[in-house]
């Protein structure tokens, strides 16, 4: 017996009921939404305060426009959003999976380099 429950709305259901509301996912994976997180607040891609006029017209030439908030925290209004600015100003995430922000250059001589 699995030590999984499935929840719809807070009640209890089979696997195979709650897998019917996944599409697109492989089969037995579970289903989690992450959209919930959005629009997302980041201190870590964030500006001086006095720079944030500047860096949001940056993020219009850079074709990735981004807002931040008076104390100059960058907003991602989605995943992508987030992937997109990240990687266009050098930033990436050391834990990336899937659709996060991940290194566009090595920054090291690793193994079988030049």
């Amino acid at each position: 017996m699995s030590d999984i429950i499935y929840r719809i709305n807070g009640r209890v259901v089979t696997q195979e009921e709650f897998m019917k509301g996944a599409k697109g996912l492989l089969d037995g994976a579970p289903y989690v939404s992450p959209s919930s997180c959005w629009p997302m607040t980041s201190w870590a891609a964030g500006v001086h305060p006095a720079q944030v006029d500047e860096v949001r017209r940056q993020s219009v030439d850079l074709g990735v426009p981004t807002d931040f908030t008076p104390d100059g925290d960058a907003i991602f209004t989605s995943r992508r959003h987030r992937k997109k600015y990240c990687e266009a100003v050098g930033l990436f995430d050391r834990n990336a999976g899937d659709g996060d922000p991940v290194p566009q250059k090595h920054h090291y001589k690793g193994e079988g380099d030049e």
